[in-house]
């Protein structure tokens, strides 16, 4: 599963885009520096290629972000700023 979030850093809108071949449902998780959890997200893939829209909201104040995209048999993680 390929996956990148554009524009890296965020300004105002990002985008998180997923490549998902095998049509796994996943968990997409995202999480401040500190570890917080700030959103949280069941995913049934129902095209090989997901396209998120990052919740702008969620992503205060500008700064580090990672998120955890979780399978039932694979698990992954990046990362991007929110400036």
């Amino acid at each position: 599963m390929e996956h990148a979030v554009i524009p890296n850093p965020v300004i105002d809108q990002g985008v998180l885009l997923i490549q998902n071949p095998h049509l796994e449902p996943f968990v997409l998780t995202i999480l401040r520096s500190d570890g917080r959890i700030i959103y949280t997200q069941d995913l049934k893939a129902a095209q090989p290629e997901i396209r998120l829209d990052l919740p702008h909201d969620a992503l205060s104040p500008a700064g580090i972000y990672f998120y955890r995209i979780q399978s039932a048999k694979q698990f992954y993680m990046g990362k991007f700023i929110r400036i």
